[in-house]
């Protein structure tokens, strides 16, 4: 059966009010999803953390690019192995 292995959404404005599909998505059990490019969106930190708590659970994707989405310096980074932000 044929399934969506890629998602690029790169620079399509994306925002959080589109992020429950995507999160549902993603972390549906159903997903074997393997790349998500969600860069240069209007994505806030908490939708990014939204995204990011969503694949904890999800060992099908290989690679997620949520690059460009905050405005000014603000950098987000997060340990998968500890399963949190770090500021």
């Amino acid at each position: 059966m044929p399934y969506l292995k890629v998602f690029r959404a790169a620079m399509s404005g994306v925002t959080d009010v589109s992020l429950p599909s995507i999160v549902n998505f993603i972390s549906s059990p159903r997903c074997r999803l393997r790349t998500l490019v969600l860069s240069g969106n209007s994505l806030s930190v908490q939708g990014l953390d939204a995204i990011i708590s969503s694949v904890e659970g999800n060992f099908t994707l290989d690679m997620i690019d949520l690059y460009g989405n905050l405005e000014g310096d603000v950098v987000l980074r997060y340990d998968f192995t500890d399963k949190r932000r770090l500021e």
